[in-house]
């Protein structure tokens, strides 16, 4: 499990699951920018734990969400985090 953490190791693993982060965060951003999304949400509430009643709304919070994912992901790339060991 630790080693999510260190995907800067290379393992096939790790990096195939923060490929498919990426894809879900590529395909979120299209569907709500591109296929009416932000408005879906909007008029189905209840599906997220905070109301928010504009589109304009639900894509602020979307790319404010984003930028903390990516923020994070960059960290756990570029930072020499120490796994725990065991005995």
């Amino acid at each position: 499990m630790f080693s999510f953490f260190r995907p800067r190791d290379g393992n096939p693993y790790v990096l195939a699951f923060f490929c498919s982060v990426f894809l879900l965060w590529a395909l979120g951003t299209y569907w709500l920018l591109y296929l009416n999304g932000a408005q879906k949400l909007v008029d189905h509430p209840g599906l997220l734990n905070i109301e928010i009643k504009s589109a304009r709304g639900v894509l602020v919070y979307w790319f404010l969400s984003l930028v903390g994912g990516i923020v994070g992901t960059v960290l756990m790339f570029f930072s020499d985090v120490p796994l725990p060991h065991f005995r």
